[in-house]
């Protein structure tokens, strides 16, 4: 008997507007164990101090039609890396528009996947992530962290 898909998770339509004392993020998706796809659909977050998304640990996002703008840091975190889908998304006026971190034990901080010791790690990383239709630039320091390795068409 063939396992049925779970239903997934839809939000829609958030404003989320105020100045966040949050660390992570705004908005904080962390779904040590669920199956359940996560959707983010319609959503507006923007003047945060720190992050507008931080995503950790969730089997599958996706984030449809959402406008990230004008956020302290980053405007979406990705830890520790679940499947996830960006489309039709603009992502403008953070620090770094999107940023695909790891802890590094050894340092005692997060980093950037492209720092990790193996090759085979960075391409695993950077494999659970689409995207197509998205508008992600004016971010002020990067766009993209880190600057290659994502996949083709994501813009």
């Amino acid at each position: 008997m063939d396992a049925e898909e779970p239903a997934p998770l839809v939000h829609t339509q958030a404003r989320i507007l105020p100045k966040s004392l949050k660390s992570f993020g705004s908005v904080y998706v962390h779904e040590w164990g669920t199956l359940k796809p996560i959707i983010l659909k319609d959503y507006t977050i923007q003047n945060n101090l720190e992050n507008g998304i931080y995503v950790e640990g969730a089997a599958e996002v996706t984030l449809l039609n959402c406008a990230i703008q004008e956020n302290g840091e980053h405007g979406v975190v990705l830890y520790d890396m679940p499947n996830i889908a960006f489309t039709n998304c603009t992502i403008t006026g953070n620090q770094y528009g999107i940023s695909v971190l790891y802890m590094s034990w050894l340092a005692g901080e997060a980093r950037p996947v492209d720092t990790l010791p193996f090759a085979g790690d960075f391409a695993r990383y950077m494999h659970a992530i689409t995207g197509s239709n998205n508008k992600i630039y004016g971010n002020r320091l990067e766009d993209l962290v880190p600057g290659e390795g994502w996949p083709a068409g994501f813009r």
